[in-house]
């Protein structure tokens, strides 16, 4: 298991978070409190979920709850945008790390999946014969 903060999904919501960060300081003052703080609480998770998913056995319902997470950052994003709290060009920018990072988390659920897949069918397959049970 690589470490975390090695990994180009890492990087990439990190990336994010700092960009969301630096987006809610320019916030008006009345959105601050509300749309800026859950925006950054839900980018913070983000980068949580990273962690989680790495460092668990099961990724699957990690990734599950991360992509979860990502779609309530676009959508915080998006209207952020309509609001014109952020600019047409920071959008954007938030916009391709958000595709890229579903991308990312889109091909490690894949790779955890088929993982998964493999696993139990390994161990299906020792069950199921009949030499199984016997000593050596």
């Amino acid at each position: 298991m690589p470490k975390s903060k090695n990994l180009p999904i890492y990087r990439a919501s990190y990336e994010l978070l700092s960009l969301v960060t630096e987006l809610i300081r320019h916030f008006a003052r009345d959105f601050r409190p509300s749309l800026g703080n859950r925006l950054h609480n839900e980018a913070v998770l983000l980068v949580l979920m990273i962690y989680r998913a790495n460092a668990a056995e099961d990724k699957l319902p990690h990734i599950g709850k991360l992509l979860e997470t990502l779609q309530v950052v676009e959508m915080l994003l998006q209207l952020s945008s309509d609001l014109k709290l952020i600019s047409l060009k920071q959008y954007a920018r938030s916009a391709e790390l958000t595709a890229d990072i579903g991308r990312q988390a889109g091909g490690w659920q894949k790779f955890a999946a088929s993982g998964n897949a493999s696993r139990k069918n390994h161990v299906s397959r020792l069950n199921a014969s009949p030499a199984a049970g016997l000593p050596r």
